[in-house]
């Protein structure tokens, strides 16, 4: 990477130089997104209960995404369940004013467009005392821990590579 501030280093040293640099932010991107993904599998496997709710419906979702607005099509369904660690819990509204949350929660999940409801209750799985934050039960996203760890384990090679270098680079400075 010392190619990209080089005077003497040629056009094909640069631009893979530059790459290099790209990649690692596009590591660390990817590390932070996945990481945050991961620790949310983590709180749910950690502090998850399930519960049986009441099927409410589905609602399809058209969500337009990109920069020629594609369409997407998502199937929400609808459930509610009762979590007595909400009961006396004072919760901001969309407007900011403190109310007090109701025990029971109305709730929703994205599934596949070939999801049948199971019957009128569904398994859900949540987190106690945390509004907006329940999935259908085995709705899980474990496979997203998969680019945290690849990610940890790059970023953690460059890091031993940086500090190799840093203490050649300290053990020249000396020597000269």
């Amino acid at each position: 990477m010392d190619a990209l501030f080089d005077p003497d280093s040629t056009w094909r040293e640069r631009r893979a130089a530059g790459l290099q640099w790209r990649l690692l932010l596009g590591a660390i991107v990817l590390f932070l997104i996945s990481g945050y993904t991961c620790v949310t599998e983590l709180r749910y496997l950690m502090f998850g209960k399930r519960a049986q709710a009441t099927f409410l419906g589905t609602v399809v979702e058209t969500i337009r995404s990109g920069r020629y607005a594609r369409e997407s099509q998502v199937l929400r369904v609808r459930y509610s369940f009762t979590d007595e660690a909400m009961a006396g819990v004072i919760i901001l509204d969309r407007w900011g004013n403190q109310v007090p949350a109701t025990a029971l929660r109305t709730e929703s999940d994205g599934m596949d467009d070939d999801w049948a409801a199971p019957g009128p209750t569904v398994e859900v799985q949540y987190l106690p005392g945390s509004a907006d934050s329940s999935r259908l039960a085995g709705h899980t996203r474990v496979w997203l821990c998969v680019p945290f760890l690849v990610t940890s384990v790059v970023l953690a090679v460059l890091g031993v590579r940086f500090w190799r270098d840093y203490q050649e680079h300290e053990r020249r400075k000396a020597a000269w």
